[in-house]
């Protein structure tokens, strides 16, 4: 990946297709980012909805209209 990498950098390009490379670049960064996020959130997600389920006094405890 890193050779691929030096090797789109370091051949001439004209303007337009630097600013594609670096915008696919900083696409492909947050990208994973994103992903790696949701996918930990969703462990934690499950976890926090377990314990919302064992609580007595959480929301939806009750039934509706008292």
């Amino acid at each position: 990946m890193r050779e691929y990498l030096r090797e789109q950098l370091d051949k001439e390009m004209t303007r337009k297709q630097f600013l594609q490379t670096m915008a696919g670049l900083l696409l492909a960064v947050f990208g994973y980012h994103n992903l790696l996020q949701f996918m930990t959130n969703s462990a934690n997600h499950k976890t926090s909805q377990h314990a919302a389920a064992t609580n007595p006094d959480g929301f939806g405890s009750r039934s509706f209209g008292n």
